[in-house]
């Protein structure tokens, strides 16, 4: 359990409901306690630890009158929204759907000054896979078979896509529009906040594929660091329900890459069987077993290849290279870049990946 809530109103139907949408969807992560008056929210809050407090707009004089005496974050859920003054509470608007009043929630105890230390349990989310996806050669697609894999996922199973490029290029259609500003600001705050950013600041495409708005400014990215993402994947684990994590780093490799290629379940190399692809190819190979030496693990063995843009003459059967391949995708020609997603992701081109998963 992540926050114990308790939501003081007169709007007790309204109530009951939030309660049970929060029970089912997010039962792991957030309590919700229910009162009908600003006596009994008192009277809680002195006898019962509690992280949230919430309240609707009908007590707000009452509880602004008596703020001082609340301990944690505190939030005002509102029939109506007005501009706040800086020393009023936080304002959610009551009627929006269940997953973002959860999202509000959580954000309004973010921003709270006292936070507990969430501990997630890494061994429950043992079935959490995270697969990056790579390439020494640029243009061979590596985004592209990327965002295929993760809209074919996102038919069966909920799936979390990851671009840690600078030119993010996903649609967000649903949700926050520039969540990785979120993620960075958590990261580096070094508060307890990153694993409740990493839930509201989530959002969704029109194919159902989960995701984090791009950096209002993508320069920001670069100011990651190794740690930032060796906290970014510890956080992750407390996202139970994606059971598959899809990075998408393309063709930069730094500090922050190779740790998460380290953190990676699979990594998926893009290669395009041209002779400069292939020469591209075999120096990654030497590069991620030189790196893995250093690091005093075999990398290599996570690897797996994509092939991409191959000719329809030369389909599944003509793989003549030592390693397994994960899949192979024809060379698509289409008008539209979603066309050629949507083309790839229906085929059959992950056959081999979705079962593949090596351990070092």
């Amino acid at each position: 359990m992540w926050i114990k809530a308790i939501y003081c109103t007169k709007d007790r139907v309204y109530a009951n409901r939030l309660m049970n949408f929060l029970d089912k969807e997010y039962g792991n992560k957030i309590e919700l306690d229910i009162c009908s008056s600003v006596e009994a929210l008192f009277e809680y809050i002195g006898q019962d630890k509690v992280d949230m407090v919430l309240f609707g707009d009908e007590f707000e004089a009452k509880v602004q009158a008596r703020i001082k005496d609340i301990p944690c974050s505190y939030a005002c859920i509102a029939e109506q929204l007005y501009d706040s003054m800086d020393d009023e509470a936080v304002q959610i608007d009551k009627y929006q759907r269940g997953d973002k009043i959860y999202k509000s929630i959580v954000d309004a105890y973010a921003g709270g000054r006292k936070i507990k230390r969430i501990h997630t349990d890494k061994e429950k989310n043992g079935e959490q896979k995270i697969y990056v996806f790579t390439s020494a050669n640029g243009g061979c697609g590596t985004s592209s078979v990327a965002r295929a894999y993760a809209k074919r996922c996102a038919s069966y199973e909920k799936v979390l896509y990851i671009d840690f490029g600078l030119f993010y290029s996903m649609e967000v259609t649903d949700g926050n529009p520039n969540g990785m500003d979120e993620i960075i600001l958590a990261l580096k705050s070094r508060r307890n906040i990153l694993p409740l950013k990493l839930s509201s600041a989530v959002s969704s495409t029109a194919h159902r594929v989960y995701t984090y708005g791009p950096c209002s400014n993508p320069v920001d990215l670069l100011e990651l660091n190794k740690e930032d993402i060796g906290n970014f994947i510890d956080g992750m684990a407390a996202l139970s329900e994606y059971r598959k994590v899809i990075v998408d780093i393309g063709t930069s490799i730094s500090l922050k890459e190779i740790e998460l290629m380290k953190r990676a379940d699979v990594i998926v190399y893009i290669l395009e069987e041209s002779d400069i692809g292939k020469k591209k190819y075999e120096c990654f190979c030497r590069f991620l077993e030189s790196v893995g030496k250093k690091e005093q693990m075999r990398l290599i063995r996570k690897m797996t290849v994509f092939r991409n843009k191959v000719k329809q003459d030369r389909g599944q059967e003509a793989w003549n290279m030592e390693e397994q391949a994960a899949g192979w995708a024809p060379y698509v020609s289409m008008d539209s870049y979603d066309a050629v997603i949507d083309r790839i992701a229906r085929s059959d081109s992950f056959s081999n990946l979705v079962q593949y998963s090596k351990t070092v």
